[in-house]
């Protein structure tokens, strides 16, 4: 979300959340995680498919290591067993 690199004018967005014009790649992205997740929080993982369906509760950093490694295996098996939380593309 700290990317400086300055977007081309055709990929620029006014966000929904502040009314304020996103140029840069981390402006966006950064957007992007507070308008469909809440969390304005790095790091912050969110496992998806390619539709945008979320595969398991979305997570903040955590330095127990098994922790991480339970929240990628769930994410996993519920991407093969075609479960999912919600679609960002519907909340």
């Amino acid at each position: 979300m700290d990317d400086k690199y300055k977007l081309p004018e055709n990929e620029w967005i006014r966000s929904s959340y502040d009314d304020k014009l996103k140029k840069t790649l981390g402006a966006k992205n950064a957007d992007f995680q507070i308008t469909k997740f809440g969390v304005n929080a790095q790091p912050f993982y969110v496992l998806m498919d390619s539709k945008g369906n979320v595969l398991t509760q979305p997570t903040a950093y955590d330095l127990n290591v098994n922790h991480f490694i339970t929240f990628l295996d769930k994410g996993l098996e519920n991407f093969k067993d075609g479960k999912t939380l919600f679609n960002i593309n519907k909340k």
